[in-house]
């Protein structure tokens, strides 16, 4: 199987729980990867830590998944610092990619700039899995990007029966495989995508 490095972000502090149900499919799916023997990379663009991150991650290292950070420079809370500091951080992040260009990249949940840095890249294997039922994505702009994407060669696993129908009636992108279960269905996907990049 092709090499996979997943793409997860995560905001941590202020109270928030940054670790929930699409993060912690992430961590399960690379932790299963790794079990089953395939080369399994996690890239965390991480916003600001706290203890359950950090102790997350820990544990992922613990399974044999390589961890790659790149957090989020300190600056000011002033709008211009936090866009200047984000920017830096995705082009960090296609820095990353830039010698990951035969791995599938399977990113999560976020679909512009993760997106951006991967083409930038020059990834050509590049796979979105899709945790939401966002109603955003009916909108027509969305709709045009989904295709977008997907005549580039993207491909997309939903994470459900309910989401894979409604990626492919209402967004109107196809999905590649009608999942099983929330674990098991990006690891076939990933299986599958293996398959068709060796094409």
């Amino acid at each position: 199987m092709i090499p996979v490095t997943h793409i997860l972000f995560l905001a941590g502090g202020y109270g928030r729980n940054a670790i929930s149900g699409a993060e912690r499919h992430v961590i399960t799916l690379v932790q299963e990867l790794t079990a089953r023997g395939v080369d399994t990379e996690l890239v965390v663009l991480l916003w600001q830590t706290d203890p359950q991150i950090e102790k997350t991650l820990a544990a992922v290292r613990a399974h044999g998944t390589r961890v790659n950070v790149i957090e989020r420079r300190r600056g000011g809370p002033g709008f211009v610092s936090r866009l200047w500091r984000s920017l830096d951080c995705w082009r960090r992040l296609a820095l990353v990619l830039r010698h990951r260009r035969d791995r599938v990249v399977h990113m999560h949940m976020e679909l512009v700039m993760q997106v951006l840095a991967a083409r930038i890249a020059g990834c050509r294997r590049v796979v979105m899995t899709i945790h939401n039922d966002e109603p955003l994505y009916r909108r027509r702009v969305m709709q045009l990007w989904f295709n977008r994407l997907a005549a580039s060669g993207m491909r997309f696993v939903a994470i459900t029966e309910h989401l894979r129908r409604y990626l492919v009636t209402s967004v109107g992108v196809g999905v590649m495989k009608e999942p099983v279960n929330t674990v098991t269905v990006a690891i076939e996907g990933i299986g599958e995508l293996t398959n068709e990049f060796r094409l």
